[in-house]
């Protein structure tokens, strides 16, 4: 083999497909289903046209366990065209999929591969031997079981020029949400000093931001190197200034046994701004003024999310109603609006 060539890998997690999509819309509310989809697309793209070598998810494929028929028709779509164009997707169940998948057409089709126990798959690409190592989201005590987990998808016991881990967990340092939280500690975060260093990289799901955290393992000579892609999407407003994407790797053999990262970068797609408006309604006449309306909208761009914040006392319900019926009248059609009411 020759160790200058490499391994094109795509990685993206936490997709939440049929996220905000019900099955029927009787309200005609605007709704951000598709918007999941198409930014699902859009990360797939590079592999559709036979740019990556295999497409690896983190995770959170779906938005709930109990999947509908429809939906899964729409998924499986995507993934049966991957499978036709020879490009293995390997997939990591995550906690929105219970740690399961309950659709066995998954496992039985070509190129894909559904890590619904621990376990090792070796795949060869151009000469090239990839060992993808990867298990379930595990809901109990990760932090004290972490090291039995991963010795039981038998990574171990399998030889490889690159070898890789995929999970659906968080790892100490992560940080999550506008204030930029990290997680040191608890049973769901794996410890730092448990990372091992038998791994080119680890590729996780389960937190929404993107960042790449590099590791000091167990064995000080390899440090190791974990990839968050983040969601695809923003499913809360908690998320409204990150960008969304996923991630493009050259993965090479390094003679060792473990392999290397050769190259990472990090590919946004296109997703809804987010913004936040407050309105004090405390001593609001029962007249609106137009212009109020008019200020709410100000600087929101075509394509949005808008969310409005009512403040209101009991007393002033009518004026509430009024309010929200007039927003709604006057929002764009491109732009999808959520009015709260929060009491003073």
């Amino acid at each position: 083999m020759n160790q200058k060539q490499s391994i094109r890998l795509l990685f993206l997690s936490d997709s939440h497909l049929g996220f905000d999509m019900p099955m029927r819309n009787g309200t005609g509310k605007r709704r951000r289903g598709d918007d999941f989809f198409r930014v699902f697309d859009e990360a797939l793209k590079p592999a559709m046209n036979g740019d990556m070598d295999l497409v690896l998810h983190g995770g959170d494929l779906f938005f709930r366990s109990r999947i509908p028929v429809w939906l899964t028709r729409e998924v499986l779509k995507r993934i049966q065209e991957l499978s036709k164009r020879g490009v293995p997707f390997c997939f990591v169940p995550g906690n929105h999929e219970r740690s399961q998948i309950a659709h066995p057409i998954l496992w039985g089709m070509e190129h894909v591969h559904v890590f619904e126990e621990p376990k090792t798959v070796v795949l060869t690409i151009r000469g090239i031997t990839l060992s993808i190592s990867a298990f379930p989201f595990f809901r109990g005590n990760i932090r004290t079981q972490f090291r039995k987990v991963l010795a039981n998808t038998g990574h171990h016991g399998n030889t490889a020029d690159i070898r890789i881990l995929c999970m659906h967990q968080i790892v100490e340092g992560a940080c999550v949400g506008p204030v930029g939280f990290q997680f040191n500690g608890g049973p769901q975060v794996i410890r730092g000093a448990d990372v091992p260093h038998q791994f080119a990289a680890i590729f996780a799901g389960h937190i929404h931001r993107h960042q790449i955290l590099q590791m000091q393992t167990e064995s000080n000579d390899y440090p190791c190197t974990v990839v968050y892609a983040g969601s695809t999407e923003r499913t809360s407003f908690a998320e409204r200034d990150e960008t969304k994407g996923y991630i493009m790797a050259e993965l090479g053999s390094s003679g060792d046994g473990r392999g290397e990262v050769r190259h990472i970068s990090f590919r946004p797609v296109r997703t809804r701004r987010m913004y936040v408006r407050r309105v004090c309604m405390q001593r609001y006449p029962r007249t609106i003024h137009p212009e109020l309306i008019a200020s709410l909208f100000n600087g929101v761009e075509e394509y949005a999310i808008l969310r409005i914040e009512v403040l209101i006392s009991i007393e002033n319900e009518e004026a509430f109603d009024l309010l929200r019926k007039k927003i709604r009248s006057r929002c764009p059609r491109d732009v999808i609006i959520d009015i709260r009411r929060r009491y003073e």
